[in-house]
């Protein structure tokens, strides 16, 4: 993985550092060409983009991709980044910045921590407001902003559910609006008021053992789990009895999971979807990889935690509507 962390306090003229960390390269792009069955080499409508520091091909995309280079630097993403937070008016002493690339730059992640911008959480805990820019140049992912935060006692990155979370999302063909995003900003303490309600009212709602084990399962792409519950019904299911077959126990995230709800959220934190929650959010934060994932080359810990953080979505958002 590669990563540049940098911290920097507000008595500097400038909150953020005049370089890009890791993202600081520019881009290119050329014909793709081949050779044809008969040996003769032919010009694709395709083009190739490639970094113009080592050479090493980003993506591949067809005529109607942007033709701005400028827009899809990842430069361009995090000065936006930079300047709605400069803009916004939240507190931002001591901002953290981390500027991370996924394989040899085909996707970037830059996250900013305001640790001043405080949220109260369930448990006597506070949080702090971050937000995080995503892009990729292999079509993976558009351009995002979304804002979450960054529980202080177990620094889990808690992942916003609401769709308001998602503060702006584009193509890379459009040019981002920083004006909408300054609007979107001065509208986001809505955003984070809702949250951290959202969040005391899961400490209230009790979860058994068996809805906590199934919901991990869930987030960890256990089928196992998923086709005993199709073939017995939820009631029936025994997470100590399940854990002794070879297809659950070997399933690392799970495991992980589980292990962490016994012996340390719900003993903090009670048995509620509070504890729950923090669960699933420390195993998209800090979790190990799975045995098959530490053997593929490339693998990193960005762009791994960004794809746990969206399952971890997708599993609040299916499930703990019930205990809104």
């Amino acid at each position: 993985m590669s990563k540049t962390i940098l911290d920097f306090p507000t008595r500097k003229p400038d909150i953020f550092p005049t370089n890009y960390g890791d993202a600081d390269f520019d881009l290119d792009k050329a014909p793709l060409t081949y050779y044809d069955s008969e040996g003769t080499l032919q010009v694709s409508s395709k083009h190739v983009l490639f970094r113009t520091d080592t050479g090493e091909e980003l993506g591949v995309h067809g005529k109607n991709y942007t033709k701005d280079l400028r827009q899809l630097s990842y430069k361009t993403m995090i000065d936006n980044q930079r300047e709605v937070i400069r803009s916004s008016g939240l507190n931002t002493t001591d901002i953290k910045e981390t500027i991370s690339l996924g394989g040899v730059g085909e996707k970037c992640f830059v996250q900013h921590i305001l640790p001043n911008e405080m949220l109260k959480t369930p448990g006597g805990d506070n949080a702090s407001i971050s937000f995080l820019g995503v892009s990729s140049l292999n079509g993976v992912w558009p351009l995002s902003l979304s804002v979450g935060a960054n529980q202080w006692a177990c620094q889990n990155n808690q992942i916003f559910t609401s769709n308001a979370s998602m503060l702006y999302h584009s193509k890379h063909n459009l040019q981002l609006d920083i004006d909408r995003g300054y609007r979107l900003i001065a509208d986001s303490v809505e955003v984070f008021s809702k949250e951290v309600d959202l969040w005391h009212n899961w400490a209230g709602i009790p979860v058994t053992t068996r809805e906590a084990f199934i919901l991990f399962a869930e987030a960890a792409n256990c089928k196992y789990v998923a086709d005993y519950i199709n073939e017995h019904g939820r009631d029936q299911l025994s997470p100590q009895a399940l854990m002794l077959e070879s297809k659950v126990y070997n399933n690392t995230a799970l495991v992980y999971m589980f292990d962490k709800w016994l012996t340390h959220y719900r003993n903090v934190l009670g048995d509620n979807y509070w504890a729950a929650y923090n669960t699933l959010t420390d195993w998209s934060s800090h979790g190990p990889q799975s045995k098959r994932g530490r053997q593929v080359k490339g693998n990193n810990i960005a762009t791994l935690n960004h794809k746990r953080s969206e399952k971890v979505q997708e599993v609040v958002v299916n499930n703990f509507k019930l205990a809104a």
